[in-house]
């Protein structure tokens, strides 16, 4: 049984079309992600299993569109907070040892400090004084998140692919692995964690006091956090 999996880039408008084919069925599953040139081609030209006829889950898909609500409707994170870290590279074994090297603390807490400034930051209302109220409180929650250790984050799973990128242009090929790792923690858990951390971080005023009630409200009920960087 032979399996492939190939994305072509047809404009700006491109689909991104993930194609499973075995056992004379053929799945397509449709994404938004952009292409930089209508002159590149994608190929996945293999991934985690190939080897052995297995396709591609459906939550890889999910991880590489960024549909993180996908991981919400999963059974096993059910009551769960979850932490999707992701490395892209030209070496698969370096990719997979930074997992056991990572401080997945420190990237889970990194992540925490970047929702709060993407969710709040620019939220600022009222007087000069109530705006500055509320963004030195801001700051003061990032620097708190950001320094949080962590405790009872697990991985869950991981997977990768290795696509093949073919620049019509300039005439070049490149092979990357993109290496998904996927952790869990109880969301009981974390939200012991969260309000100790909040407890650092004194409200001094109503305003505050609202943005502090809100941060803990969104962190929960987003529930789903990732990161992404390049790497190797």
């Amino acid at each position: 049984m032979k399996i492939q999996n190939v994305i072509k880039s047809v404009g700006v408008a491109t689909i991104f079309a993930t194609m499973l084919i075995g056992c004379g069925s053929t799945k397509v599953v449709e994404s938004t992600t952009p292409v930089s040139s209508k002159h590149v081609e994608r190929e996945m030209i293999d991934w985690k299993g190939a080897s052995i006829g297995s396709p591609v889950p459906e939550w890889v898909q999910s991880a590489i569109d960024g549909n993180k609500s996908a991981f919400t409707k999963m059974p096993q994170f059910e009551n769960k907070i979850v932490f999707i870290a992701e490395r892209t590279g030209k070496n698969l074994n370096a990719l997979k040892s930074w997992t056991t090297n990572v401080n997945i603390s420190g990237a889970f807490s990194k992540s925490l400090s970047d929702f709060v400034i993407a969710k709040f930051g620019g939220e600022a209302t009222g007087s000069p004084d109530e705006k500055d109220e509320y963004n030195s409180y801001l700051q003061e929650l990032t620097s708190t998140f950001s320094k949080m250790e962590i405790n009872g984050m697990m991985q869950e799973m991981d997977y990768w692919v290795k696509t093949r990128i073919i620049d019509k242009d300039a005439k070049t090929t490149e092979d990357i692995y993109q290496y998904i790792v996927v952790y869990g923690m109880g969301k009981e858990n974390f939200a012991l964690q969260l309000d100790r951390a909040l407890g650092k971080v004194e409200a001094k005023n109503q305003i505050q006091a609202q943005l502090k009630a809100d941060t803990k409200s969104a962190m929960l009920e987003a529930q789903v956090f990732a990161e992404s960087k390049l790497g190797y």
